[in-house]
């Protein structure tokens, strides 16, 4: 997960990541100040926010970098 929070700071692309209590996580991309896209993922497994991270990147920034360099051309 570090390496993927590393290519989301990369892209400028903010994420937030929390849980409560045993209600699994909760994935959004966005921020406090310009607000959070659509929580898609609430209720994940800890081994399901990088592919929820991806899922909301693919669809929120398409064009982004690190959407780019998640499949590269080859």
């Amino acid at each position: 997960m570090e390496e993927e929070l590393k290519k989301l700071y990369d892209s400028e692309i903010n994420v937030r990541i929390d849980c409560f209590w045993d209600g699994g996580w909760r994935v959004m991309l966005g921020d406090e100040t310009n607000g959070y896209k659509n929580p898609d993922f609430d209720y994940c497994e800890l081994d399901e926010i990088v592919p929820a991270i991806r899922e909301l990147a693919k669809k929120y920034y398409p064009d982004s970098k690190y959407v780019r360099n998640l499949n590269p051309r080859r």
